[in-house]
């Protein structure tokens, strides 16, 4: 199925919840994850990278398109939603936790979720598996006196959907406060291209 015949079946008024918990990682799963880094990585991630940086060449209206990568905006949140082929659902189960593990490496960033959902949709079962960070508010206070929270790229979540088992999407959402509180968020450009480099 593709993804846009799986998106046009999602109706919320026929979805029945099966599952949500924490999202936990066995041994096995670390221990082949040092393994995908070595070999599977820096394919996936040269495609993502080819696909990002024509996106940024095709600006439409709120979005910039590729084949399979799209960048959005929605008020001061700014994502990417990537259209997950080609590689196998293990491969872009660890494409999601190496990418958190990225933003973890960002300074003052910390982990606050991990949640895995399922439901049963007319298509079949969804399964979307979820992290979200921010910046420790503790440690990131402004250095130049003005006392306001240093938000970085703002709030981060990384999603992967996949149904039956297939792999579907990927996104990463930049939740940015807009507040006198706050210092205003760094551009997120810096962030995706520096996310995406080979491993």
């Amino acid at each position: 199925m593709s993804w846009f015949d799986w998106f046009m079946q999602r109706r919320k008024s026929d979805e029945i919840k099966l599952l949500h918990g924490p999202l936990q990682r066995d041994k096995k799963f670390l221990d082949q994850h040092k393994e995908w880094l070595e070999t599977v990585a820096p394919n996936m991630f040269h495609w993502i990278m080819r696909n990002y940086e024509d996106a940024v060449r095709k600006p439409i209206n709120e979005a910039s398109v590729s084949d399979d990568l799209i960048i959005f905006r929605s008020g001061p949140a700014v994502g990417l939603l990537i259209v997950t082929k080609g590689w196998s659902l293990a491969d872009w189960q660890h494409m999601l936790d190496e990418l958190k593990n990225r933003i973890k490496k960002v300074e003052h960033y910390i982990e606050t979720h991990a949640d895995i959902k399922q439901k049963l949709i007319p298509a079949g079962i969804e399964t979307v598996e979820r992290y979200a960070l921010k910046p420790d508010i503790r440690t990131a206070f402004q250095e130049d006196g003005s006392f306001k929270v240093n938000q970085m790229f703002g709030g981060v979540r990384l999603d992967l959907t996949y149904l039956n088992k297939n792999p579907v999407q990927l996104r990463i959402i930049l939740d940015r406060v807009v507040d006198r509180n706050y210092s205003e968020a760094l551009p997120f450009e810096w962030l995706f291209q520096n996310l995406f480099k080979q491993p």
